[in-house]
């Protein structure tokens, strides 16, 4: 897995569309993770606020920012 990662994150640096999209489809799953989950909706919220801050770190390291 990554193997698959790492190879995922060349291809982004190369491509900003396909980043974006990558990102987006990223912060899609997370949300839907946590819509289907049993927290209550404060729990909900940080958390998707700790990997919405997760995912944008990420891509700001992937970047060189």
């Amino acid at each position: 897995m990554a193997d698959e990662e790492a190879e995922q994150e060349r291809g982004e640096r190369s491509d900003p569309s396909s980043a974006l999209n990558a990102l987006t489809t990223r912060l899609e799953d997370i949300a839907a993770a946590l819509k289907n989950s049993q927290e209550s909706p404060d729990e909900r919220a940080s958390q998707y606020c700790y990997e919405f801050c997760q995912v944008i770190s990420c891509c700001v390291r992937r970047a060189g920012l």
